[in-house]
């Protein structure tokens, strides 16, 4: 069994291996049952020195929360007292309400409707001297019962995999063009070579179905040696990940039979975007075919299927696709391809290869215009060339963390000339993102950041977009994060903006002391419960002297003060609002960007110096760089809260008129002896390279 090293981290630091003996948590894996990389430690289980009882409701809660994000129950730990380091087997207090822990195990695999296998790993506690893990599994056969068993290879790898492994696998693999498409493989034995043939062409997600494992026989055909006895499903995920080790696997050790529902079949499918996936059919009967046709027909998801017709010279390969997503009663579409002298199943993976690289290419350019439509007799006139030049906007780079509702502002960087993008999210699209995030039906389930990256390569081919499917929390390091960035752009920071879109309080810090460590410009926004005031917060570091910190200090420590950061509410906040906020955005960034331009417009070239108010007896510059927009005409009354009052003032003109989306610049001051920058009112440019690792004190 593998874990991550963060998972594996986890569960020593945690009660289970901390603690008093019998506490437990819940595993669960993204890649399908490959590997253990989320841990949830049960605190509301009952638990005392000899038995522990996982809380149900917590458990089967955390299995629904996280199964949306792409997360598949994989099994229970809990620790054994001192010398306790199997399972309990037959009659006595274990885990669960039930007698032993093997009665436990049994109950649970045996409830688990289109699971066959759990894992129940037993830890030494470091109370007890020394932390130890054993890994027992169990697992459901074909009639039904429940075999117990233990493994022994436990392997801990790091995150998987690294930063520069997916930016030089980029580079060798053309990752982007089917980053929305998802190959689904049912028979893994047979379709061996075709999903080593598709992740060699650039496809990295899969999903491969097959319950059935290798035999001595299969070593004649597509099977090693030492993969004999292994799940079927469990050997091509391992050979995908060889070649790609940022491929997404997911693994359904079942069969495909009248016992699979509609509904198990979409949660095999959950995070699918159906209309650029395909299943390929690559083993069973007509009866089997039949099951499959009529479970994608009602699934709404494209099928091909393939078969080999031995004639007396050649050789007829026949491939059916039938585009269920299209219409459920779709007529297979039939393609035959003939080949003299040839007669493998291995070529016949080739022709199916090359049957869902077209489909997927084919679903990718649906929405693409066609180039050769274009008119090159006309010339194209950047509308933007009398604010800036194109060849100038175009070395700047945005780096943009958290993507949900800065997706306009990102496509719209996309439209005014910027080239270069970061774009670090971990979420992906639910359907309450179609009314705030400018989200579509047939993205949802797909990661935002690829998303939006084909977005923007939509609007620019050129554009080099760089995505990362992680959260800047302590996991990420600050050198980490440095690679992302590429040492060519941190030797030019001023070309680099750093904009923290995330709603997160304690992700907000992070970033501006990042942007602090290594001299980028900077820019946060957020907004007022309700969408009543939106706040943009920014620097340039050669010329604010007033870092975030200074501005929101109380803010930041009362969300240090709990012990999870105090959660962002949405509820309430229109999109145009959303868009207002976007569109301050984007006219500050490209303001950053473009600071002492020499060609750019004065309103962006001069925007910082002009931004700043002096004081009329010393004479003193202070910065500007905190705006508020007012979106309630009479936000106290309204909203019932004394606290608005002072912004009822700002928005009020000529006594008794108000007005909607008016921007007020706050002057502030340095905070004293301020975290970041000290608060000593010198540009926040003397600050960088000081801070040694951004993560202190933000972490619990």
């Amino acid at each position: 069994m593998r874990f991550t090293r963060k998972v594996y981290d986890e569960i020593v630091s945690s009660s289970i291996g901390s603690g008093i003996p019998e506490q437990g948590g819940a595993l669960f894996s993204s890649d399908g049952g490959l590997t253990i990389d989320k841990f949830i430690f049960d605190d509301k289980g009952s638990w005392s020195g000899v038995t522990y009882s996982p809380n149900v409701n917590f458990i089967n809660d955390q299995i629904k929360r996280l199964g949306n994000e792409g997360y598949y129950f994989i099994g229970i730990i809990h620790s054994h007292p001192a010398g306790c380091t199997a399972i309990s087997m037959g009659r006595g207090r274990g885990f669960g309400y039930t007698g032993s822990d093997e009665e436990a195990i049994i109950k649970i695999v045996s409830g688990m409707k289109g699971t066959k296998r759990l894992y129940f790993p037993v830890v030494q506690s470091l109370v007890n001297g020394r932390f130890s893990m054993r890994v027992f599994y169990g697992e459901k056969n074909n009639n039904g019962t429940v075999t117990i068993g233990e493994d022994c290879n436990i392997f801990i790898v790091e995150k998987d995999a690294s930063n520069a492994i997916r930016r030089e696998i980029k580079a060798h693999l053309p990752t982007n063009r089917y980053s929305h498409s998802t190959a689904i493989i049912l028979g893994a034995g047979n379709g061996v070579e075709l999903a080593e043939g598709l992740c060699r062409s650039g496809v990295s997600k899969f999903i491969i179905v097959d319950g059935t494992r290798f035999e001595l026989a299969d070593i004649r055909k597509n099977a090693m040696h030492d993969e004999v006895g292994a799940y079927k499903a469990d050997v091509v995920a391992r050979r995908i990940l060889a070649i790609n080790p940022t491929a997404s696997v997911k693994i359904i050790r079942q069969y495909v039979d009248n016992d699979v529902t509609k509904a198990d079949f979409a949660c095999w499918l959950n995070n699918v975007d159906r209309r650029k996936s395909v299943v390929v059919c690559c083993e069973g009967s007509n009866d089997d075919l039949g099951i499959v046709k009529r479970l994608c027909s009602e699934y709404g998801i494209s099928l091909l299927t393939g078969c080999t017709r031995k004639g007396y010279y050649d050789i007829a390969y026949e491939t059916y696709l039938f585009d269920f997503w299209a219409s459920p009663s779709a007529a297979g579409k039939r393609e035959i391809d003939c080949f003299k002298q040839h007669y493998d199943v291995n070529f016949l993976n080739s022709v199916l290869c090359d049957k869902v690289l077209n489909f997927f290419q084919a679903s990718s350019d649906k929405h693409r215009r066609d180039k050769a439509k274009l008119t090159p007799e006309l010339p194209v006139v950047e509308k933007y060339e009398p604010l800036y030049t194109k060849d100038e906007i175009s070395k700047k780079k945005v780096i943009i963390i958290g993507c949900g509702g800065s997706r306009s502002y990102a496509e719209n960087l996309a439209r005014s000339g910027v080239r270069h993008f970061l774009l670090i999210d971990a979420d992906i699209y639910g359907k309450t993102n179609l009314q705030t995030q400018m989200a579509y039906e047939d993205e949802l389930g797909a990661s935002k950041v690829e998303v939006i990256a084909d977005r923007i390569r939509m609007i620019n081919p050129d554009a080099e977009v760089i995505c990362t499917n992680d959260m800047l929390d302590e996991s990420m390091s600050d050198e980490q994060f440095a690679t992302l960035i590429g040492v060519d752009w941190l030797a030019r920071p001023n070309d680099v903006l750093l904009a923290a879109c995330t709603d997160n309080v304690i992700a907000q810090e992070r970033c501006s002391r990042l942007a602090l460590k290594y001299g980028l410009p900077f820019i946060m926004a957020g907004i007022y419960p309700g969408g009543r005031i939106l706040e943009i917060i920014f620097f340039h570091p050669e010329t604010s002297t007033v870092c975030p910190r200074c501005m929101i200090d109380k803010r930041i420590k009362a969300n240090l003060s709990v012990d999870r950061p105090l959660p962002a509410v949405s509820n309430g906040t229109s999109v145009f609002i959303t868009e207002q906020l976007n569109a301050y955005k984007g006219f500050i960034s490209l303001a950053l960007l473009l600071y002492h331009s020499a060609t750019a417009d004065k309103r962006f070239a001069n925007f910082m110096d002009d931004n700043k108010w002096t004081t009329p007896i010393r004479g003193r510059k202070i910065d500007r760089n905190f705006m508020f927009l007012t979106m309630d005409a009479r936000m106290a009354e309204h909203s019932g809260r004394a606290a608005y009052v002072q912004f009822d003032k700002w928005g009020q003109m000529g006594g008794t008129n108000y007005f909607i989306g008016g921007a007020f610049f706050r002057k502030k001051k340095p905070l004293h002896g301020c975290p970041d920058c000290g608060g000593m009112g010198k540009p926040l440019i003397f600050h960088k390279g000081k801070m040694t690792d951004t993560r202190e004190e933000l972490y619990s």
